[in-house]
């Protein structure tokens, strides 16, 4: 499944030209256990932050069918700042 949802992210991402980030699996495997998830919400943040300065509309590449912890949070996060869905539910709109 995690391989089906990294690849569904890379062609949502891709067919709206939009940014995308993934921390390769060498990588992510290469940290210790007990770092990978302090070092992914780290990593995520520091994306989404930039994101949010340069004003971007972000693209969601799931509405409900590809949610994980890791997800939900990241449009949590998104949403305290000033974002908000679209009516479609597609993307997270700048305030």
């Amino acid at each position: 499944m995690w391989s089906d949802y990294k690849g569904y992210y890379a062609r949502v991402g891709e067919k709206s030209r939009a940014k995308t980030h993934w921390v390769p699996d060498s990588v992510y495997k290469g940290m210790p256990k007990a770092q990978r998830k302090a070092a992914q919400r780290a990593n995520n943040t520091k994306f989404l932050n930039r994101a949010i300065a340069r004003g971007d509309r972000i693209r969601l590449s799931s509405r409900g069918k590809h949610v994980n912890r890791t997800y939900a949070w990241e449009i949590k996060y998104v949403l305290s700042k000033g974002y908000r869905r679209s009516k479609d539910g597609k993307w997270l709109d700048p305030p």
